[in-house]
């Protein structure tokens, strides 16, 4: 045991001060395994004794007696210790191994702070950014509106403004617009609150003071920051929102898309009984499994409700097929439309007939969006979209009445027709490119809207 000190001591003299740190590093874990450190430190005693003899037996068996002894003593603290030598060298020990462990933890915690103060900044720079392309101030908003009209095409223009415009529905954007409509996919914000001050906003009572502010029910741009879409069918029928629009964004790009009033109502009436299986229980003739059957008696009479309380909007609040009185009193399409050309010009105001959507060319539309909002030229064969894009917003749905060849659409569209005519023929006039006279006519076949196709799908005409 003396040699094996002395020789310890010397390689320990030898491998200096990365052999001491290693050392003391093992000396600091605990040992589990005695027996194993006794053969260890044993190894010394094998040239003292040949093994097999008397003497090598009982020598042997000293010294693991001895070195078990001593494992046991370390692993149990200086308090079990037989010798004043071995209590300080333990406690010496001890006191390197504490030092060591408050060092690390000296050094773990400035590792810690300093990735905690990196992980700030980033948090604040990515919230400066996200903040910053949420919410643009309103002078740096371009503001693009797809005004309307409901069952009309909304859905197929707003497809290709974002193919054009890269305008994406996060999810903070559809759950403001599902806390302000119930569900996501439209604005329809309050004419009178558009672009209003958070000031003006925190002072509001009522429901009104649980609307979210309107920058955060807009779809933001992935290519431009300035650039936000409101898709709200509903704006058209109210000619009011035209002037609070125009006085909120005076640069803003405003889109309608409108249609024969035959078919709007139709497909309206489709949209709300696609999932009826029984019939309303107030009666009303409007909600039932077989709606085609009474649709004209339902519309005839709701246009004389209207005519009798002078088309005031406040008629279709109450009473059996609202939906319907509400299709029938914002279709007049002359007066509607004439507010928003007027409050925003033709060089800011673009109309289109649902035909146009379903019948011409997805390059040659989202062509002439890219010139109305700036982008740059993009040939027509570098377009992915399909040739013709069809969005319905019932195509999913397997009892959708089809328009064509159904008597009681024709039934309906001549009724309609003939009661709208006036209105048709100004409309034609205000715009005599879009030659909404042919297109219109009682005579003329028409291009009726697909019915039972999934989104987004590739229909020929």
């Amino acid at each position: 045991p003396g040699r094996a000190r002395r020789r310890g001591r010397a390689r320990r003299t030898d491998r200096g001060r990365t052999g001491g740190r290693a050392r003391r590093a093992d000396r600091c874990r605990p040992h589990h395994d005695e027996t194993s450190r006794a053969h260890v430190l044993s190894k010394p005693v094998q040239g003292f004794a040949q093994v097999g003899s008397p003497v090598g037996l009982v020598a042997r068996q000293a010294v693991f007696s001895v070195l078990s002894r001593r494992a046991v003593s370390n692993c149990r603290g200086s308090a079990t210790r037989s010798t004043t030598r071995r209590s300080s060298r333990r406690s010496a020990q001890d006191k390197i191994c504490q030092g060591q462990a408050r060092r690390a933890d000296s050094r773990n915690q400035r590792r810690s702070r300093r990735r905690i103060m990196r992980s700030l900044g980033r948090l604040v720079l990515i919230a400066a950014a996200v903040g910053a392309q949420k919410m643009p101030s309103r002078s740096n908003t371009r503001l693009v509106v797809i005004a309307g009209a409901g069952k009309c095409g909304t859905n197929a223009l707003s497809h290709h403004l974002s193919e054009v415009a890269g305008f994406r529905m996060t999810r903070a954007v559809a759950a403001a617009q599902k806390k302000l409509n119930g569900f996501p996919g439209e604005v329809n914000y309050p004419c009178h609150l558009i672009g209003a001050a958070r000031k003006t906003m925190s002072g509001l009572v009522g429901k009104e003071a649980q609307l979210p502010l309107y920058g955060r029910v807009l779809q933001r741009s992935k290519k431009s920051n300035e650039l936000a879409l409101d898709k709200s069918p509903n704006y058209l029928g109210e000619p009011a929102c035209a002037g609070h629009l125009r006085n909120a964004y005076p640069e803003a790009r405003v889109f309608a898309t409108i249609c024969p009033v035959a078919s709007r109502l139709w497909s309206r009436m489709n949209h709300v009984n696609r999932e009826r299986k029984a019939d309303s229980a107030d009666g009303d003739l409007s909600k039932t499994s077989d709606w085609p059957q009474h649709v004209v008696a339902v519309a005839r009479e709701q246009l004389q409700k209207l005519e009798a309380n002078d088309w005031n909007a406040t008629t279709c609040r109450s009473g059996h097929a609202t939906h319907v009185c509400k299709v029938l009193q914002t279709s007049r399409w002359h007066s509607q439309v004439s507010a928003f050309l007027e409050a925003f010009g033709a060089a800011q105001f673009d109309l289109w007939l649902m035909e146009e959507l379903l019948t011409t060319p997805s390059a040659e539309i989202q062509a002439h969006l890219r010139y109305v909002l700036g982008f740059p030229f993009k040939n027509s064969t570098d377009t992915k979209s399909k040739k013709h894009v069809v969005v319905h917003s019932n195509a999913n749905y397997r009892n959708y009445k089809l328009e064509a060849g159904n008597k009681h659409f024709r039934a309906l569209k001549q009724l309609l027709d003939a009661r709208y005519a006036d209105d048709t023929r100004q409309l034609a006039d205000l715009f005599p490119q879009k030659k909404i006279g042919t297109l219109w006519a009682p005579d003329r076949k028409e291009v009726t809207r697909p019915g039972q196709r999934r989104t987004w799908q590739l229909h020929e005409y």
